[in-house]
């Protein structure tokens, strides 16, 4: 974008909505909480960003000091102890009233776009609808949606609901958008931490024991909450419990629930116990505030037809002796058909990355749920797309296209790929490095406009426009470009 969206983030506790932001590549220029305990662990996490401690209850003084900043986005997860299930429930309480503040400071200081975040039963109180009725009169228009974290890069069942809100737009902008990002499966732990955290099954303590509190690490973690509880003695069990309460079975320790909120592993998560288990439970998820952060700048790209954050990197492939190899249009720039071996990016939203396969990976991909490319730690650098893509879309001749959700990734090495069971070749050289993307299958076609692929050529290759164009002048039997499915995703 040309324009940096610069953010505010009210309500911050310990940063995971600051960081989910950044990771998404927007700036904060400030940050606010009224929770000592807060501010401190958001300093210690993120050094360099300001924040300030003062109480946002008091408007009119909060709407002042606001003021001192240049931003154009406010986010903010008010507290949620009266609205949620965990809570007191009641939503005259003074932390229910955070949320109308959140709604006056923005209604006053009017940023072009904000968002807010707050537990799914907020949404059925007279306190959350006063505060949509205070947007709306301001000139916002809203798309409310209801997210489960698990389908948002984060592995935890954990329902909140978010408001996007567009100066001068129009209701339900983002819905679309937000829908295309959306996971089509949960993440469970063993997807995000495979088994890192050396167990099968642990404990959680329920509100009641109504509720199951055994739950493996082959689904999303159950909800983390502010408090975190040893397993009693008296524990009578549940039928809905996989298995039963016996050694072996543990509660998650303080840092593991950090890590389910997708802090990152090197945060200082040091201090007083009851309040660092609170400042966990209460934050935004990393990956969440990241989710919510892209489904923003999606929408401001779209609405300024811009096809990307950055401008597009302009790589060409080598042109091959073979006839008929490629097909390229536009003097050079885009390619319609796809060389094995090679990938493409297309920046839809989200970005695509479209490739091949060998027909021996094949049962590979498919079983592990991965696909691999040889990459240049300048590649990395300069096409930073790489490592943005949510979509994947890989072709063979004569079989149908595999779709894919990418649900992450991570670099690794040659022996790494073996551990992973991987037939190497002398193809592939010892210090060779890889991006492995981790994938989520997907039973229906993605939409993507193959006449917007950019070609990324692997291993530090690149051929310079005008050479391209040369060699493509020479070859006057070109194919046809294939035709575009026409299958279009479900919303």
């Amino acid at each position: 974008m040309n324009n940096k969206i610069k953010a505010i983030d009210l309500f911050c506790g310990g940063g995971g909505f600051s960081r989910g932001l950044l990771d998404a590549g927007l700036e904060v220029v400030l940050a606010v909480d009224n929770w000592n305990a807060a501010v401190s662990f958001y300093k210690r996490n993120l050094p360099g960003h300001p924040v300030e401690n003062f109480d946002l209850l008091d408007i009119d003084s909060s709407i002042t000091r606001l003021r001192e900043y240049e931003f154009n986005l406010i986010v903010g997860g008010p507290p949620c102890q009266d609205f949620s299930s965990a809570g007191k429930r009641d939503e005259n309480g003074d932390r229910a009233n955070l949320t109308t503040a959140f709604a006056r400071i923005v209604s006053n200081l009017k940023p072009k776009y904000f968002a807010m975040e707050n537990v799914d039963r907020a949404r059925k109180t007279r306190t959350f609808a006063r505060s949509l009725d205070i947007f709306r009169d301001a000139g916002y228009g809203l798309t409310v949606h209801v997210l489960d974290a698990s389908l948002c890069g984060v592995p935890q069942k954990r329902k909140r609901v978010v408001v996007w809100g567009v100066l001068g737009g129009n209701n339900n902008e983002l819905s679309s958008i937000i829908q295309a990002n959306l996971s089509d499966s949960s993440m469970s732990l063993r997807d995000f931490f495979g088994d890192k955290f050396g167990i099968q099954f642990y404990y959680r303590h329920p509100r009641s024991y109504a509720r199951r509190a055994v739950f493996s690490i082959d689904e999303p973690s159950p909800t983390i909450r502010g408090v975190n509880r040893p397993i009693p003695k008296g524990y009578p069990g549940h039928p809905g419990d996989p298995v039963p309460v016996k050694k072996g079975i543990r509660p998650l320790t303080t840092k593991e629930r950090s890590l389910i909120q997708t802090f990152p592993e090197c945060w200082d998560i040091s201090g007083k116990k009851t309040e660092v288990e609170q400042i966990i439970g209460n934050a935004v998820p990393v990956k969440l505030g990241e989710f919510i952060g892209n489904c923003l700048i999606n929408y401001i790209e779209q609405q300024e037809k811009m096809p990307s954050r950055k401008p597009k990197p302009r790589y060409h492939m080598p042109v091959y002796d073979k006839p008929n190899s490629v097909k390229h249009i536009q003097h050079a720039e885009q390619l319609l058909l796809f060389e094995t071996g090679h990938l493409y990016l297309v920046h839809d939203h989200p970005i695509t990355l479209l490739g091949t396969y060998r027909k021996t990976c094949r049962d590979w991909i498919v079983s592990k749920r991965l696909y691999n490319y040889p990459v240049t730690e300048s590649e990395l650098d300069t096409v930073k797309e790489l490592l943005a893509v949510r979509n994947l879309i890989l072709k063979r001749k004569g079989v149908k296209d595999l779709f894919f959700k990418v649900k992450g990734y991570s670099i690794i090495g040659k022996s790494d790929l073996l551990k992973l069971g991987y037939k190497t070749s002398k193809n592939h050289p010892a210090k060779q490095r890889y991006i492995l993307y981790k994938l989520s299958p997907l039973s229906k076609a993605l939409p993507c406009d193959e006449t917007n692929a950019i070609p990324i050529v692997g291993k530090g290759v690149s051929v310079p426009q005008k050479n391209a164009a040369s060699e493509i002048a020479r070859k006057p039997t070109l194919r046809k470009p294939p035709k575009a499915s026409s299958n279009k995703r479900a919303i």
